[in-house]
């Protein structure tokens, strides 16, 4: 079925900034939200829920001794260990501990 050769279609595809800049909007969103969610769930799942999205606040400390229950093996010749918090607006958000 031939429109003719001087119909265009109703619809136009979008550029390639426009592309990005939505695709990048799309991720954004994305991020956040998960973020969000994560802020709730920390504090009520104990802790067994963590997530990071890149733009949190990190403090790591270096601890003294392991923490109780991580054993580390003894090939791996850990010299220090760590401990460190990610949080948004002073709401921990994961936690991660590294011999």
């Amino acid at each position: 079925m031939s429109t003719g050769s001087g119909a265009r279609s109703m619809v136009e595809r979008a550029g390639f900034r426009r592309g990005t800049g939505a695709l990048l909007l799309d991720g954004l969103r994305v991020a956040v939200a998960l973020q969000v969610a994560a802020v709730i769930a920390f504090p009520r799942s104990n802790g067994r829920i963590q997530a990071t999205a890149g733009f949190e606040h990190v403090s790591c400390q270096r601890l003294t001794a392991l923490p109780p229950g991580l054993s580390v093996p003894p090939e791996f010749d850990a010299d220090f260990a760590t401990t460190c918090l990610f949080s948004v607006s002073d709401r921990p958000t994961a936690v991660q501990r590294a011999a």
